[in-house]
């Protein structure tokens, strides 16, 4: 083993970051480094709003989604993502939503915007629901007009192709 793959190891192991370009380049095998590569700007000119309570979780998914090139607005909670979503003026390709939220959760949130949208003849914008339950809870979701679900934990590369197909779909 080469110097600089022993210390990209002994960091990685130590620090329990394994995403990095110095790592991926080292261990990950050539296939996976060019579909990493290739995840790279494959959200480009799309707008997406990312919505958690958790600003550690909202760092993390922008940082995925913005890596994908795609431009992204915040909100904190349920209310703030229906007074966003329902503003007139600036409309997001789709929207990202965590489940449990202070002052409205992200199902009643998804009911208000489908609501809205409905009675305004709007196209219903495309919501991806992620939330750490899975199972009986996805049907909930889905029920309250989400087009998808992903159960935490996931990766990077899971969630920007749910966020990939979510586009495609809607």
């Amino acid at each position: 083993m080469t110097p600089c793959a022993t210390l990209v190891r002994h960091l990685a192991h130590r620090s329990r970051i394994v995403h990095n370009r110095l790592y991926d380049t080292v261990r990950l095998p050539l296939g996976a480094r060019l579909a990493r590569l290739a995840a790279e700007g494959v959200l480009r000119g799309r707008s997406v709003l990312l919505v958690d309570d958790d600003p550690v979780v909202r760092l993390i998914l922008g940082s995925h989604l913005r890596h994908a090139s795609a431009e992204v607005d915040e909100a904190t909670d349920g209310k703030e993502v229906v007074d966003c979503a329902l503003r007139q003026g600036r409309s997001h390709d789709a929207i990202v939503m965590d489940e449990h939220m202070p002052a409205l959760s992200g199902a009643a949130a998804t009911r208000r915007i489908r609501a809205h949208q409905g009675s305004q003849g709007q196209r219903p914008t495309p919501i991806l629901g992620v939330s750490s339950d899975a199972g009986a809870r996805t049907r909930r979701f889905i029920g309250a007009g989400m087009n998808a679900h992903l159960a935490k934990p996931f990766g990077r590369d899971e969630f920007i192709a749910a966020v990939q197909r979510l586009l495609a779909s809607g």
